[in-house]
């Protein structure tokens, strides 16, 4: 328990509520494979041209195993939804 002198503000009047917390994991494991570009790519490397696959669908990412992090997988689901949005960002001033 937080020593009271380390609160921001006092806690001395309720309404009070507890929640019990308990930690889960949902990962996915042998996903589609990707490049760079977070595109699907066929078993002979080629992308498939206009669709991205990002967050915990990639193939890969854990290996194995899925760490039990909380929130492990949001890093790499920011990182691949922001690359996947530049690149189909990218794919559609081309198509202009």
């Amino acid at each position: 328990m937080k020593p009271a002198a380390e609160l921001k503000f006092g806690v001395n009047q309720g309404p009070f509520y507890a929640i019990k917390e308990h930690c889960a994991i949902l990962g996915t494991l042998d996903g589609v494979a990707v490049d760079r570009n977070c595109q699907p790519v066929t078993k002979a490397g080629q992308p498939l041209k206009d669709l991205y696959i990002v967050g915990n669908n990639v193939n890969g990412l854990y290996s194995d195993g899925y760490p039990s992090y909380e929130g492990i997988a949001n890093g790499f689901a920011f990182v691949s939804g922001w690359i996947a949005a530049a690149e189909a960002g990218k794919a559609v001033q081309e198509a202009e």
